[in-house]
């Protein structure tokens, strides 16, 4: 039986703490079997930001955030928001149509996003309001949310998972949108070796437009916690490295 199609809010996720870490009732033994698992590291958002465009044409750009952190293992993600400018004869809209593309990158873990591409085949699922196909070479899965937005997820090298949300937008241009990431910077990044989780990492938050509210702060993976904003802010200043 072919699982659910995967939906995010993207919005959510960022603006509820940037990562989703170990529920604090499984911190005991969740950390523990992370510390003796191995996986492979991520790379820092800074290189995931290449690969995502930055000046659209009659765009605005109005979000441009990256993360570092534990999830299901160390992971790394960037998203970039953009909203059209609206032109002279535009109807005014209370929300203008928009875009977020976002880049995770997984580092092969599995048990997230990867798993909905486990023995990927093309075919439509009307009932179910999605679609597997190809797109530019790349296996990818098709949302359609009833509030006008256009859900597309890509998976490159096995590895990256590209995201696209439209909304308000017609279905051609999420092909326009894919052609903007720039796939070579993700392809050029090689597979690193498997190490052990490091009791101790940097955990790494960017906001491009607002870089005060950027930071990177020592964080130790037996003590981690759910990510609540009490909880970050408690960290980073135990744990500032700047």
């Amino acid at each position: 039986m072919r699982k659910n199609a995967p939906s995010y809010s993207l919005q959510a996720r960022l603006v509820s703490g940037f990562f989703c870490v170990v529920l604090v009732m499984l911190v005991n033994t969740t950390t523990h079997s992370q510390q003796l698992k191995k996986g492979m590291m991520p790379v820092s958002p800074d290189l995931l930001f290449r690969a995502l465009p930055k000046n659209v044409e009659g765009w605005k750009l109005k979000q441009s955030k990256g993360q570092l952190g534990i999830g299901i293992w160390v992971e790394s993600e960037v998203l970039r928001e953009f909203e059209r400018v609206p032109r002279e004869n535009d109807e005014k809209q209370e929300k203008p149509a928009s875009t977020k593309i976002t880049i995770k990158d997984t580092a092969k873990t599995k048990g997230g996003e990867l798993d909905f591409f486990t023995d990927f085949k093309p075919g439509k699922f009307p009932a179910e309001g999605y679609e597997y196909l190809y797109l530019g070479g790349v296996p990818a899965i098709l949302i359609k949310h009833e509030n006008k937005e256009l859900e597309a997820q890509f998976l490159i090298k096995d590895r990256f998972v590209l995201i696209i949300v439209m909304r308000d937008q017609l279905s051609r241009n999420l092909k326009t949108w894919f052609d903007k990431i720039k796939l070579s910077t993700l392809l050029a990044i090689p597979d690193e070796p498997k190490t052990y989780l490091p009791n101790d990492f940097t955990v790494i938050e960017i906001d491009e437009l607002n870089p005060s509210k950027s930071r990177r702060y020592r964080s130790n993976a037996s003590s981690a916690e759910t990510a609540g904003e009490d909880n970050k802010a408690a960290s980073s200043e135990a744990n500032t490295d700047e």
